[in-house]
This record gives structure tokens, sequence and C-alpha cells, in this order.
């Protein structure tokens, strides 16, 4: 126990209004988040330790098969608001061991501290700050992840969070703590409180202010990956801010970009999608003069020339529109496969004053799981396109690869099963397998690769390669217009979006992944590295730092041994040169300390530059040197670090 820290547990008793165990689902009864057998129903009553609480899981069996608060907006099997009394005590601290359901909102709920004296506090419960989905495993930035072994029904293991806030006002007395969902009527996250308490003193919950690393550079890790692809690539619709994306996006070193969606950034152009190359699918699909490439090849051509290879999308663009217009199953799936050995022809063959460019990677449309905005047809509907086109494409050009479905989610099994058994039954070739993630949870992006290896060696494609070609952070309502558009814009593309880019391709250096394509590297809002002026965000800047760290290419082990929501990368160069790079997200660690073995460091030699709130991969000034260890004063939020250590003896 920390000194004149003494924890006292809150209860909540009279405020549970759900169980563990909900069976049926969807009857405004039972428990937990009203899915039926997916529940917590094996959740153990009793002690839970936390860090140094211990919190007391209340017994549902002897308490009306009530154990749990559970909070959500517009539905009546949930409340909005409970009020906790509490006993006027003095407290610094409130820890609340809770989760959330449907997690799709920057905020699970609010926390309302009324005092003795008539005064109140609203504390703002934020999801991957004080809590995060039962169903995933990411770590918060105010508190520590517990997992939960052999409580639910169909996975092994869940999560619940024990989170630390610190009370804004610790000299009044607590008269009440009220829990109450999001201000936003439109939130309908179930958030889940299992048990609360409070101290005095020190925050309770390791990992709060300081992180301790240790880096062994004797300790070869194998190759640092570039996994940093990208998709859409420059916009070339107008010269001046072709050229300055260009020339930044020259740096990134980008490896290959996907080309999809790249009509969006390129007003009135045509480019890429099937329409466009060729308009009208009534016409002579062998006749040159019926296709329209020129603006195709100087997009590609662009591309090439700041460095990065090409994978090309066959299908068409996603139609955020009222109605959709060209995201119908083709009228001949035969002919829709023809035109694309001819698209192929012309890129690597020189077919219709064509080019020998050798693109390799081919990708049979996209998201056809999403719906209308990509496809308008039943799912068997594509995996019959995919079929008859990947057979057609292969046995024409059987050195590239071909694959596919370009899936929204990699873990809906009605769509990933079928795919892969009918791909498997018709001997479909699969040379990749592609699927999409976007989100905040570095852990569960990073796991995801091996999850999907496994299902993919299941049906029998042991030998497909793990394309993960769209992914960006995202966080809160999927809001590209309207309430919350601009919150999210700056949210998504800011520093927090930056950390949570150097995590995941920190992380998917141990993982199965193949190849890995962010969305996207042009001047979309939310998503792009620009501005519409060709200005870079801190995103930019994230990806910079990795594609720094990949000139440290040789690998030696990093491991975080205090601290949580950090992901580090070590390397060396071809002349020993040594470099850390650190990405830390959303926390409040003050402290960073790096103890290096089997090297002796040289302050004259280190540099370190940092995107922050207020850098982009800058000279950070806050940090020294006493022996072998490095010590970072570490701003508040999220930041990343380039640590640039010489050549150590």
């Amino acid at each position: 126990m920390k000194q004149n820290c003494i924890y006292t547990s809150v209860d909540i008793l009279k405020n549970v209004n759900r169980g563990f165990r909900d069976l049926p689902g969807n009857d405004l009864a039972g428990g937990w988040t009203n899915q039926g057998e997916n529940d917590l129903r094996g959740m153990k009553p009793g002690r839970l330790s936390a860090g140094e609480i211990e919190f007391t899981i209340l017994d549902p069996s002897v308490n009306g098969n009530k154990s749990v608060i559970a909070l959500r907006n517009k539905d009546p099997a949930f409340i909005t608001e409970t009020v906790v009394a509490m006993g006027r005590e003095l407290c610094d601290w409130l820890y609340l061991l809770n989760a959330v359901g449907f997690g799709e909102s920057p905020r699970a709920g609010v926390i309302t501290l009324r005092y003795e004296d008539g005064s109140a506090a609203a504390v703002p419960v934020g999801l991957d700050d004080h809590v995060s989905e039962w169903w995933g495993n990411g770590a918060i930035a105010e508190g520590i992840l517990i997992p939960v072994n052999d409580a639910n029904p169909e996975k092994e293991t869940v999560s619940l969070y024990t989170c630390g806030m610190k009370n804004p006002h610790p000299q009044r007395r607590l008269k009440e703590i009220v829990f109450s969902t999001d201000t936003d009527p439109e939130n309908h996250a179930i958030w889940l409180i299992l048990a609360a308490a409070t101290s005095c003193g020190e925050n309770l919950l390791p990992g709060q202010h300081e992180v301790r690393i240790t880096a062994d550079l004797s300790a070869a890790a194998g190759t640092i990956r570039k996994l940093h692809g990208a998709n859409m690539g420059a916009p070339i619709y107008m010269n001046s801010l072709r050229e300055i994306t260009s020339g930044y996006l020259k740096d990134l070193e980008i490896p290959i970009t996907r080309m999809h969606d790249c009509p969006w950034d390129n007003s009135g152009m045509k480019l890429i999608d099937i329409h466009r190359i060729f308009p009208l699918f009534h016409a002579d699909h062998h006749d040159p003069a019926n296709y329209f490439f020129k603006q195709t090849d100087d997009f590609i051509a662009n591309c090439l020339a700041y460095g990065s290879k090409v994978y090309y999308r066959l299908g068409e663009s996603i139609e955020h529109s009222e109605k959709n217009y060209f995201t119908h199953p083709p009228a001949d799936y035969d002919k829709w496969a023809e035109i694309c050995v001819n698209i192929i022809r012309h890129y690597n063959e020189g077919w219709a004053d064509g080019f020998k460019h050798q693109i390799e990677y081919w990708e049979i449309w996209n998201e056809a799981d999403l719906g209308k905005m990509m496809w308008t047809g039943t799912w068997e509907d594509y995996i019959r396109l995919y079929i008859s086109a990947s057979k057609t494409i292969k046995a024409r050009f059987p050195e590239i690869k071909v694959g596919g479905p370009g899936l929204v989610s990699a873990s809906r099994a009605e769509f990933t099963e079928t795919f892969l058994s009918e791909c498997r039954k018709h001997e479909a070739p699969l040379d990749f397998f592609s699927w999409h993630k976007y989100g905040s949870n570095v852990d569960s992006i990073v796991k995801e690769p091996a999850f999907v290896k496994q299902m993919l060696i299941q049906h029998g494609y042991p030998d497909a390669e793990l394309h993960l070609n769209e992914w960006h952070y995202v966080i809160g309502k999927w809001n590209l217009s309207g309430p919350h558009s601009a919150e999210n814009n700056r949210e998504w593309s800011g520093v927090n979006g930056a950390a949570y880019l150097c995590a995941v391709l920190s992380g998917w250096q141990d993982s199965p992944l193949d190849m890995g394509h962010y969305y996207c590297s042009s001047i979309m809002p939310f998503f792009g590295f620009f501005d519409t002026f060709g200005t870079p965000n801190k995103c930019y800047f994230g990806m910079k730092s990795f594609t720094a760290m990949t000139h440290y290419s040789h690998r030696f082990a990093v491991e975080v041994v205090e601290g949580h929501r950090v992901w580090t990368l070590g390397g060396t160069d071809a002349e020993g040169n040594a470099a850390i790079l650190l990405s830390c997200s959303k926390g409040h660690q003050k402290q960073i300390k790096i103890q290096v073995e089997n090297a002796t460091l040289d302050p004259a030699k280190i540099k370190v530059r940092c995107v922050d709130a207020n850098k982009n991969l800058e000279p950070a000034d806050q940090f020294a040197v006493s022996g072998n260890t490095m010590t970072l004063e570490k701003p508040e939020g999220s930041i990343i670090y380039i640590i640039e250590l010489g050549r150590c003896s």
C-alpha cells in the first residue's frame, strides 16, 4: 500500500439494475447488454483486485439477479441516471470498475460529484481514457485493464477496466455521486459499472506517472518491416497541390499505395474505377478506343515518381450519395473480368499505348459487405464475381497476385466464412486476403492479423498474404458532416491519431501481417495527411517518425517494464547507430526512463525529436542522461519520440 493511501468501497447495492446473465436477449429484462448468451454469466462474485484496490463484486443470486449499474440512452431496458449516497467523506480519487458496450462515441457517460456545501463538479467518462469495450482488450489512459476469464460463453477472455479520476475539489465533503448517460441523446453506448471506491492521498493505480523501459542493443529481434503502405496518393487535379503533396509524400518513403477512392480528392477526374476507365459497359471491350486511361496513367505515374509502388483495386469507389450509381453488380460477370484483364494488360504489357509498370497486386472490389454504398447486390453475388474474375485474371497473368475481398471487418463470420468456403470449394485463387479496421484500440488491431491467419489456415489458404489495407484512428461516431464532424476531424488527424499510428506500426512488427495500407495519404478531411491547401497534419508527422525508424532496420529488444499505453521499437543502422521510437497514447505519465543495456550512452551524440500538441518532429530538450539511463520529462497527453542514440559502444 502506498504511504498515506486508504481506499473506501462505495456501496452501490441500492443502485444496481441489471445482472450478469441475460437469457433471452432483447427482452427488456435480465442482464448485461441484453444480448442473450453473449453476457457475463460466469463472472464470480466477491473480491477482485486492481492495483492496490480490492473491489467487491456483488452476487446477483442474493440480490434479485442484480449486480451491475447499466446505463443507456433511449432504451427502456436500462436507466439513464442513478444517485449513489456517500458518507460526506473527503477523498482525492474516485475509482471505477467498469466497461462499455456499443461504444461509438467519445464518452461513455458523466459522473457528477455533489458536495455537502451544495456545489457540484462534472467529470466526463471518456472512451479509451476511463473505459473501453468489454468485448475488447485495449489499455486505457487513466487506469488498467482487468482480463476476465471463463465469464462469457462465446469468448475465453473479456475485459473490465479500472480507472482513477481525481476529485476536482478534495477539500469538500462528498455527499452524492451521480452516474448518468452522456448528454448527447444519440450516444447509445451501454455503460456498465460493477464497483466503485474512493481514496485519499496518492493514486492507487500503477503506471500513472512514470514509464520504465529497457533497451538491450545486443538482443537481435529481426528486421523492422516497412508496413506503412497507404491509400489514394497525391492529388493531381491541381498542379501546385500535386507538387507540394508529392514532395511531402516522397519523404515518407511509402512502400506501396492502394488505388482506392482516388476520385474523391481529384474533382472531375476519371481515375482508377472501372466505370471511369470503361464508361460504356455495352461497348466492345476488345477495342482500345472504348477505354479512357489518360488521367489514371498520370495519377499512377505521379505515385511511382515519388517512390511508391502501386496496388490496384479493381472495382468502384465508395458512394456516400443518396442514390447509388456505380456500385451495382456488373450486368455480365465474364465481360467485367475481361475488362479487368485489359486494364492489367495496359499497365503491365503496354496494351493500348500503355506501360510495363509490372504492378503486382490486384484486388477485386472493396467492402462488398458494407451495403449499397459499395455493393447493391447480395454477398453471394459478390462471391460469384470474385470467383469468376480471380480465375480469369490469374489464368491470363499467373505472375501477378490477385485477392480480396477488402472486408469492412474480418470478424463477421457470415461474410468471412462463406467467402473462404466458396473460394475453396470452387478452387478460386486467393494470393492475399484483405480487410479493414478503423478504431482506437491499439491492442485489438495489432492482434487481429493472428486471428485472420488462423482463419485462412483453417480454410485451406495457409500461404495467402495478410493485407490490412484500410486503417485509421477513429473514436466516436462516424460523423463526416453535421454535429461533431469538426471535432472528429481535429481528433482523428491530431496528435492522438498520430500516436495511434506509430503504436500500431510498432505493434505489427511481431504480427503475421504482410502489408498495411493507412487511409489515406491525400487531402481527404478526417483521414488524409494534408488539409485542402496541402499543409501536413500531425498524422503526417507520425508517419514521418516511423519512416525515420525504418532507417534503423536491424531491430533490437525494447521492453516496457512499467507503464501502459506506451509502444516501443528499437533498431540500428548499417553503421551501428541506434534509435528508439516511443509512442505514448493519451497518457498522463510525467517521466520516461530508458535503461540501455550492453552499450554505453554518449550524451553528446543523442538527438531527441518529438511530435506532440506543439511540435512536429522538432527537438525535445527536456531529457537528461546519467550513465546508461536516459530520462525524458514528458508533457501531458499523447506524444511520439524518435530518439537517435548515435553509435553506442
